[in-house]
């Protein structure tokens, strides 16, 4: 009689939890739903309120009742909303992602005896998904770029040369989705998502356990390097792909066709990325330790298939002829290139002596897991040690392997070469995470304790996206891409060249390149002012039409216009034919506005080109910077420019020539707080960190004259009023602001942010 009432108390227990758990859900649920207005009446009405959590309440006890018997707690994971409830953490997107995650950890936890493909496949299928979502959708920079460039065309890296990642990448630019760029960042997505899934099933062989291995593959996948590394064009994520699966296969069995696998992938591994090379003390370890008795046939293959990997660098010199006017590489020059000869220097072999080179790698290996991922990680030393030591000691030699190398290393970006060393932290993650499911299981002195730590880290991984998301976004990325579109569109002149910097070099080329659009200019990328004035003094005195995308000083007696964003740059004065001379208004006594062209982007991007035409009627003393502003209705500045000088900062007022038209381009884009409607575009010049502008002098006319506006009647006025611009309503939701910040006012406004300006010009609103 007492064991049976024990039983139904455990049971009504049990019951209470689950409902209690699905109420916790179901306030998480209302809360979402409010705060993005998908329902206004769950904020106002406590009892709508109650409705949707004793509903969820029900759902949670009803799939306690139907799972497997004797299950413990499966409904637990539906408590993680509570530091969304509570507040400890408001952000909506921290909401849906505990809701999302808890919801999906119980649905796991119920079918885990009859689908064990299930977590593995939503492992996939998350982490893939939240990639696409994050993926950048145009040209990036630097080595992403080269990336975008070289992989479609086929052409050859910079050193190392990176040969399979650009035979692989080759394969995805085939594909009949995106734009070119798009695809070869897809690759990235694709290799990350694999690594994670074979960290996973690494994990899963080690502990038996399909949780541990979820999240610790969850805390690596959302971790900030190697979530930016999947999103873009880059050799990391296929670098991290073969390096796990290299460790997958020297944690197996000691099997012929495995070892012959292995020297296969780690030949290939190294075509990708050298530091594969860090691997080669854990394999010869694996050899000492294991012994294998593999018969010379199958050395010899082994040895083949190693060389058969190394053989994807011949695709370097096989393809140079062709790259660089029939000349052949030779051996010394191909060397040099694969083994990344011009890095050399960076490479010290004493930094591991500097305390400073340790506080950096420390910090990089912290940052991906936390303090409660270093902690669990000795746990699972721990477990490794006393029930796989091989598996310890082939991770931990390669896990020092490349922390030696992060502090011998002296390159800005050494948190990318580490990342194997996070894969491997993940693993013992897991094995640590196991160990306290075993206590858990086991001992039930410690059954709160283990619960409590594993729960801290269910919470710590979902975090990681919440936390990282914002961060390595790069969706909205497009801006590179469509202002090479608008340059390349406008009319440059025929065999023209345009010297640009890095930023603005890439979208250029990049169309040029791949879409083909304006194969007659030459793109200049250089690497010193000093080569950019040298470059722009040969082609000026060839007569070549030069256009520059960037800043450059000491452009003294040149004639400087815009056109468009680019400034075209002669030694002789630019014809005064552009616009009707005598028209227009003048500002002071020797700068006249001659006329204004304003247009909206014709890529449908939420600003406007401007283009002011101005005139100096004598030498001008002063340097003056252009500042514009827009006004509404009632006559209130909603926006203002900062101000810069004329020509994209690099035509001064005091160096206009008597006479000359000069044009001067501005992109005026409108900020995201700007409500819809029509506004003033304004204009005004003033003297560098002064309010007090140049006054517009009205003049007597004999007749009327066309210019940009009429005059005002009395007095000289700072501002001139150009165009009214219509500002159309946002296309997709608004970025975010730097400080989120949620309240509902009675009328039914949310604020969901605020921004303040570290600086503002005097005057300013």
């Amino acid at each position: 009689m007492r064991v049976r009432l024990r039983l139904q108390l455990n049971d009504l227990l049990r019951a209470a939890g689950a409902g209690g758990a699905g109420a916790i859900w179901g306030l998480g649920l209302a809360r979402l739903l409010a705060e993005v207005g998908f329902c206004s009446l769950l904020y106002v009405s406590p009892l709508a309120v109650a409705g949707v959590s004793v509903a969820c309440a029900a759902i949670a006890l009803a799939l306690w009742l139907f799972s497997r018997p004797r299950a413990p707690t499966p409904t637990l994971p539906l408590t993680l909303p509570l530091p969304y409830v509570t507040g400890i953490v408001p952000s909506p997107l921290a909401g849906c992602v505990l809701l999302v995650g808890g919801a999906v950890l119980v649905l796991l936890l119920a079918w885990e005896d009859r689908a064990r493909w299930l977590p593995p496949a939503v492992l996939g299928l998350v982490t893939f998904a939240l990639y696409l979502r994050t993926l950048l959708l145009s040209v990036g920079v630097a080595d992403t770029f080269e990336f975008q460039v070289v992989v479609p065309l086929l052409r050859v890296a910079h050193p190392t040369g990176y040969p399979l990642y650009v035979l692989l990448g080759k394969l995805f630019t085939l594909l009949p989705l995106g734009n070119v760029a798009w695809r070869v960042n897809l690759a990235s997505a694709v290799f990350a998502t694999a690594a994670v899934l074979v960290l996973y099933a690494i994990i899963l062989r080690l502990t038996g356990r399909w949780l541990p291995a979820l999240l610790a593959a969850l805390a690596l996948a959302f971790s900030f390097t190697f979530w930016s590394q999947a999103i873009v064009a880059e050799v990391y994520a296929l670098h991290n792909l073969l390096v796990a699966i290299i460790l997958w296969l020297l944690l197996g069995r000691p099997e012929a066709r495995r070892w012959q696998a292995t020297f296969f992938l780690v030949g290939l591994s190294l075509t990708n990325h050298l530091t594969t090379a860090l691997l080669l003390p854990a394999v010869a370890l694996a050899l000492l330790w294991d012994r294998p008795r593999l018969s010379l046939k199958d050395w010899l293959v082994a040895g083949g298939l190693l060389l058969l990997g190394l053989s994807v660098y011949l695709f370097i010199p096989l393809r140079w002829p062709a790259l660089n006017q029939g000349e052949w590489m030779s051996p010394r020059d191909f060397f040099v290139y694969i083994s990344g000869g011009q890095f050399h220097g960076a490479l010290r072999l004493d930094g591991w002596r500097d305390p400073v080179r340790w506080g950096i790698v420390g910090r990089l290996l912290r940052e991906p897991f936390g303090w409660i991922g270093l902690g669990l990680a000795p746990v699972g030393v721990v477990r490794l040690a006393v029930r796989h030591r091989r598996t310890l000691a082939l991770t931990g030699v390669t896990f020092l392997a490349f922390v030696l190398y992060g502090l011998d290393y002296y390159v800005p970006d050494i948190s990318v070469f580490l990342l194997p060393a996070h894969l491997i932290l993940a693993l013992w993650i897991g094995a640590g995470i196991a160990y306290l499911i075993d206590l858990f299981s086991t001992i039930a002195q410690v059954r709160c304790l283990s619960l409590f730590i594993a729960s801290l880290f269910i919470v710590h991984c979902f975090s990681r996206i919440w936390l990282n998301l914002p961060l390595v976004d790069q969706s909205h990325n497009r801006g590179g891409y469509a202002w090479g579109q608008y340059v390349l569109s406008l009319p440059l002149a025929l065999d023209s060249a345009v010297l640009a910097d890095p930023g603005k070099f890439a979208p250029l080329y990049y169309l040029q390149q791949i879409e083909g659009v304006r194969p007659d200019l030459d793109l200049i990328l250089l690497g010193s002012e000093e080569l950019y004035q040298a470059e722009l003094a040969a082609r000026l005195g060839m007569g070549q039409t030069v256009y520059l995308a960037r800043y450059l000083p000491h452009l003294e007696g040149l004639h400087l216009r815009s056109l468009g964003p680019l400034v075209e740059a002669r030694n002789l004065a630019f014809a005064k034919n552009q616009v009707s001379d005598g028209a227009g208004v003048r500002f002071g006594e020797t700068i006249r506005l001659l006329d204004v062209e304003a247009s909206a982007d014709p890529l449908g991007r939420a600003l406007y080109h401007l283009t002011l035409y101005w005139q100096a009627e004598a030498r001008v003393d002063g340097d003056f910077v252009v500042y514009l502003r827009l006004v509404d209705a009632e006559g209130q500045v909603r926006w203002e420019s900062e101000g810069t000088r004329p020509v994209g900062g690099l035509y001064p007022t005091n160096a206009w020539p008597v006479g000359a038209v000069v044009s001067d381009y501005h992109e005026v884009s409108f900020p995201p707080h700007l409500p819809p409607g029509e506004y003033e575009l304004e204009v005004g010049l003033f003297p560098p960190f002064s309010d007090v502008g140049l006054g517009r002098c009205p003049e007597p006319r004999p007749e009327p004259v066309e210019g940009p506006v009429e005059e005002v009647d009395g007095g000289a006025t700072v501002w001139l009023a150009l165009e009214t611009l219509e500002v159309p309503p946002p296309l997709g939701p608004l970025p975010p602001l730097p400080h989120a910040r949620r309240y509902c006012f009675a009328g039914g406004a949310w604020l969901t942010g605020y921004n303040l300006a570290e600086e503002v010009a005097a005057g300013a609103p």
